[in-house]
């Protein structure tokens, strides 16, 4: 982990952030880096800034840039910029001068629709580009904003607990209507002023603009780290300072991802709107967030009901709604409906769906295979590492303790130290197997066979794992290979015959006992 050791790049000298971290492979270029404003002017204004970033593997594509607008009011930008233009883009204050031509950079949709032309023109490029740009302003307790695909902003309000996506129409430029235009004259005077979405916060308020790589973090389960599970930290430590919360979140993605390469940049700038109800005068042109947003489990419940009643017109649909949807209007609850659905809470693209009589039988008929299997003969061994230093051995104290989560953390620190081999790898695979790490166990036990291809553990492993993901024709072909090799592993022949057997019996596949 490394301290933030940007320059202040706005309108005056600032002194370098020591909240915001960077985790990755090496500081960030100077012209990536976010100018941080000094806690004592952010003090005065009433709204705490901060952000983390981490660089991925595939890293170096998001950009995060701030933008003075006068004393009273600054701009965020968050983009995913394609890696080509990274690295044709030698000069970033470029996007920052774009920005500002944007009548002073007051529109953010104008602003993004800007960025788009000025990939298109100079870069050719000719996909829609990945931001958010958002306009706070601490004197009208506002925030002003425009998202495209893939950028996005949450606002969590500590009062209710109630966290809101803030969505915006990011109709931007087709790349037919981007190629008329010609970037060498003014932006602003060629590009139509699409309204940008502007809310009023209320003291306490914590706005968060991520990047996509923050909610596609994955875990070695292959689980994303979606906005449910966001959501439940928000409830945990949403009333935190903007520093603490994300030096906070930082601790939770490393927690959940266990060491796991992270592969996209992720990014997230907190803004904090620390300022009394009564204080400032509202923007004439912000609206109460009630009044044209949704709460995350509000977009659940309406995704849910538009999927139990798919032939209803949109008057039909409300009818079935709870009258607290009525607040936002027709057209409005029509934009929700069209836009693409989060993550909900279990991660997934959808909200479960219970399962049928026939898939429920076939899952019983599973779980029945599954608890057949032989695995305690492979996983419950006892283990010595040759030269066991006292890191090793507190791991394996661990293991034999049946301590698996705590021995993985042990064992992750130390296993650079420790000579691979073929045991070694159905070690580990065993140790992910118990944790149910499936698809890092496979790895491992994919290893021990390119080293020894005759590795009986890692082919009778593997038949469990392939039957745990009801590959059955996978489990076979691992089980009998396994038996090929080694004659005496007639418990592993037994159980083969059950499940050749039992699957005759369910779906009529005579020809796997050919």
């Amino acid at each position: 982990m490394q301290t933030n050791n940007g320059e202040f790049r706005g309108e005056e000298p600032a002194p370098v952030s020591t909240a915001a971290t960077i985790d990755g492979n090496g500081d960030l270029p100077q012209s990536e880096i976010l100018p941080y404003i000094p806690q004592t002017q952010q003090q005065r204004s009433g709204f705490l800034v901060d952000f983390l970033y981490i660089r991925g593997q595939l890293g170096g594509t998001d950009h995060l840039d701030l933008i003075m607008l006068g004393s009273k009011q600054y701009g965020v930008l968050l983009a995913q910029l394609p890696v080509r233009v990274r690295e044709q883009l030698n000069d970033f204050s470029i996007l920052k001068r774009v920005i500002r031509d944007q009548n002073a950079g007051q529109s953010p949709s104008g602003a993004i629709r800007a960025l788009e032309s000025l990939l298109v023109e100079h870069f050719k490029r000719h996909e829609k580009l990945k931001a958010a740009y958002a306009i706070f302003s601490p004197q009208n307790r506002s925030i002003r904003f425009a998202t495209t695909a893939h950028a996005s902003i949450f606002l969590f309000r500590q009062e209710h607990r109630q966290m809101y996506r803030l969505l915006s129409d990011d109709g931007g430029f087709s790349a037919a209507s981007m190629d008329e235009y010609d970037y060498r004259t003014h932006p602003s005077t060629l590009l139509p002023g699409a309204p940008s979405e502007a809310v009023r916060l209320e003291q306490h308020d914590l706005i968060l603009m991520v990047s996509d790589g923050f909610l596609t973090l994955k875990n070695t389960w292959g689980e994303s780290l979606g906005m449910g599970r966001l959501k439940a930290f928000l409830d945990e430590h949403g009333h935190m300072q903007p520093g603490p919360f994300l030096r906070k979140l930082q601790s939770e993605i490393e927690a959940f991802t266990m060491g796991e390469p992270i592969q996209q940049d992720v990014t997230v700038v907190a803004v904090k709107n620390m300022l009394a109800n009564d204080e400032g005068v509202y923007d004439d042109d912000a609206v109460d967030l009630d009044s044209r947003f949704l709460t995350l489990d509000e977009e659940a419940e309406l995704w849910q009901i538009s999927q139990e009643y798919p032939d209803l017109r949109l008057r039909e649909l409300l009818q079935k709604v709870d009258t607290r949807f009525q607040r936002l209007g027709p057209d409005r609850i029509r934009f929700y409906l069209k836009n693409d659905h989060p993550h909900w809470l279990n991660g997934t693209a959808r909200p479960p769906i219970p399962p049928r009589r026939f898939e429920g039988l076939k899952s019983h008929f599973h779980q029945k295979l599954v608890e057949a299997f032989p695995i305690r003969q492979l996983l419950y061994r006892k283990y010595e590492f040759r030269g066991n230093t006292d890191a090793i051995a507190r791991a394996l104290e661990h293991y034999q303790n049946g301590h698996f989560q705590e021995s993985l953390i042990e064992f992750v620190k130390v296993r650079k130290a420790i000579v691979e081999n073929e045991s070694v790898y159905c070690f580990f695979g065993n140790l992910y197997l118990l944790l149910n790490m499936t698809i890092k166990a496979r790895q491992e036990y994919m290893r021990a066979l390119r080293l020894n291809p005759r590795c009986v553990h890692a082919y009778l492993a593997l038949a469990y794992i392939a039957l745990l993901h009801k590959d059955y024709e996978g489990a076979i072909h691992y089980l009998s290979t396994a038996i090929r090799l080694d004659s005496h592993l007639k418990l592993y022949e037994r159980f083969l015959h059950h499940m050749l057997t039992a699957l005759d019996k369910q779906n009529g596949h005579k020809e796997w006992i050919a």
